[in-house]
């Protein structure tokens, strides 16, 4: 508890301490703002992106720029928004991913909690556990029990070390008293086709179509995802916590701005991500890119950051976790 409310101290503080920027910032935003999507064009966090691009237009009165610069897991975007101007015009779109990058990597260049100023929560989709059709398991329950049964442990494939996935995995492993071997692949649909061949008997990945059409085809069973309720997103597939109270694994993607942005910015922008995330056209679109349209304050936003950088914290140290 003490390490979460200091981090939550900490992003807090951040909003705060931006409200002393220049009086200046009551007439922005005065020319285009830059997004900058941490990840290659054609991804699934650039098409959001693309998605909101004309509707955060029209609300802010500027042309919306989005700049995809991808490489080291999303730091080097990270490291260079953290290290523009605070005055609103370059924001990152972040993920959980990115966020933990610095628990993993010494050298990561960026400190997720004091670098940034929080803006708003914009999509949501959660983890999902999926096995191999052939495997002898149709419920969680039944995976658990599978796993026990393995006593050199249980291959699970993720989109890589560090990834959520993998921390994903550990976390289940962690609560469900199981022994799990790490098969990491690059990226999600390597990792779903491993699945889908039987390379890796399981996975804990974020769904997609693909993942949809196979499950259809009894190529692969999806067990669970890791929102704390049902997902409208995978009808009919339970929470991993009604097996594992207290399991969650959500991922999302956020906009935050470099830290000292001032207060009356971070409103404005919060305004304006919340009645474009509101319209009916945005969020079908999300839906159709497995993702449901979410938004926040900033001090919610700020808290559920503390909370996974406490928890996934937590994880990575007693499970050992780092990459190299």
């Amino acid at each position: 508890m003490k390490l979460r409310s200091s981090l939550l101290a900490i992003l807090l503080g951040g909003l705060f301490l931006a409200g002393s920027s220049p009086v200046m910032a009551e007439d922005f935003p005065t020319h285009p703002i830059t997004i900058v999507v941490p990840y290659a064009a054609g991804g699934g966090t650039d098409l959001l992106m693309r998605v909101l691009q004309e509707p955060l237009r029209q609300f802010l009165g500027q042309p919306i720029i989005v700049e995809n610069k991808s490489g080291a897991a999303g730091a080097i975007a990270a490291r260079e928004v953290a290290h523009a101007a605070p005055d609103g015009y370059t924001l990152l779109v972040a993920n959980n991913g990115i966020a933990v990058v610095p628990l993993l990597q010494t050298d990561a260049g960026y400190d997720f909690l004091k670098d940034f100023a929080a803006l708003t929560v914009v999509a949501r989709t959660p983890m999902v556990v999926i096995a191999n059709g052939k495997l002898p398991i149709k419920t969680l329950p039944d995976l658990i029990e599978y796993g026990k049964q393995e006593k050199k442990g249980l291959q699970y494939g993720s989109a890589g070390v560090g990834s959520l996935g993998h921390l994903s995995a550990e976390l289940f492993a962690s609560m469900s008293g199981i022994k799990l071997e790490h098969l990491p692949y690059r990226g999600q649909n390597p990792t779903m086709m491993a699945v889908v061949s039987g390379e890796a008997p399981i996975a804990f990945t974020s769904s997609s179509d693909a993942m949809l059409g196979f499950a259809k085809s009894d190529k692969l069973k999806i067990l669970g995802v890791g929102s704390s309720e049902p997902s409208p997103l995978l009808p009919g597939v339970p929470p991993i916590s009604t097996s594992l109270p207290g399991y969650s694994a959500e991922v999302w993607q956020g906009v935050v701005a470099p830290a000292g942005t001032a207060a009356v910015i971070i409103a404005k922008l919060n305004d304006a991500f919340a009645k474009a995330l509101a319209l009916p056209g945005v969020q079908q679109k999300f839906v159709s890119l497995t993702y449901s349209a979410a938004s926040t304050t900033p001090a919610q936003f700020s808290k559920e950051i503390a909370d996974e950088y406490a928890r996934w914290s937590t994880i990575i140290r007693e499970r050992n976790i780092r990459v190299e």
